[in-house]
């Protein structure tokens, strides 16, 4: 059967609009995705809720809650965080094969290596000068302690890492540590064992934005499309600022109650 070209005319209509339709969903998938195709929403798993243990009545007072976060570190933290690590590990693998050049991004503080002495010595405040001695009764200047380059690396997330690599998936690190803590940063991941990652990018010195997300969301948007552009299957933070921007299939929370980044 032919097609006469009054009836294609009368088929045109219905056929633009298909055409619209799809183009729509399309971009709205793009959109979704920050520009990673592939996945979708359904796909990754459901973030993970922390089992922190309940703080003591009167709840309204801070010391009863720094009572329960310590509890809470010594017991709990790090299966919490082994949970999402592990969900995050069944899904890269279960990837990797399946797209071109495959990353991960990792965040550091609170995700990659853990800062807890210096949160500890603080009682939970932050320190932004002075020294670190890491000493009973003696607070810890939080950029005293970066260049201590002596914080380890949270186990679970080195164990990932470990895994992913030797599947060959690109691990990049996206850190809001400033351009001029570089050199030590370097130096603590490779003596916390994190060796052999693609690159390490860290914030400008001058970049005074309040808020972390279009430093680390432009930067992944930089893997994704550079020369040799990666398809970044999971990025990883202990913040909502670390996933929030997009360029990522998935996003994988570890928690931290300790403290708040924007």
């Amino acid at each position: 059967m032919s097609w006469t070209t009054q009836g294609r005319r009368d088929l045109q209509p219905a056929l633009d609009l298909v055409r619209r339709s799809l183009a729509c969903s399309t971009l709205v998938g793009l959109l979704t995705f920050g520009g990673s195709a592939g996945a979708k929403a359904d796909d990754c798993p459901a973030a993970r809720q922390p089992n922190i243990p309940a703080s003591e009545e009167p709840a309204l007072n801070i010391d009863k809650h720094k009572k329960q976060l310590r509890a809470y570190h010594a017991s709990g933290y790090d299966a919490d965080i082994k949970l999402v690590l592990d969900d995050a590990l069944t899904y890269v693998m279960s990837r990797a094969d399946k797209v071109t050049r495959p990353a991960v991004v990792l965040d550091i503080d609170e995700t990659s290596l853990t800062n807890w002495p210096s949160i500890n010595a603080d009682d939970f405040g932050f320190i932004g000068g002075g020294a670190c001695p890491l000493r009973p009764t003696l607070p810890c200047g939080f950029p005293a302690w970066i260049d201590r380059a002596r914080a380890k690396a949270i186990d679970p997330t080195l164990k990932f890492f470990d895994a992913v690599r030797a599947k060959h998936v690109a691990v990049f690190f996206v850190t809001g540590r400033r351009d001029s803590q570089r050199k030590v940063t370097i130096r603590n991941l490779r003596r916390a064992g994190f060796e052999d990652w693609a690159r390490l990018m860290t914030r400008p010195d001058d970049d005074k934005a309040k808020s972390i997300v279009p430093f680390k969301s432009s930067e992944r948007a930089k893997i994704e499309s550079g020369k040799k552009p990666y398809t970044i299957l999971a990025t990883i933070g202990d913040q909502q600022s670390d996933l929030d921007g997009g360029h990522a299939e998935c996003t994988f929370k570890v928690p931290n109650p300790f403290y708040f980044i924007d």
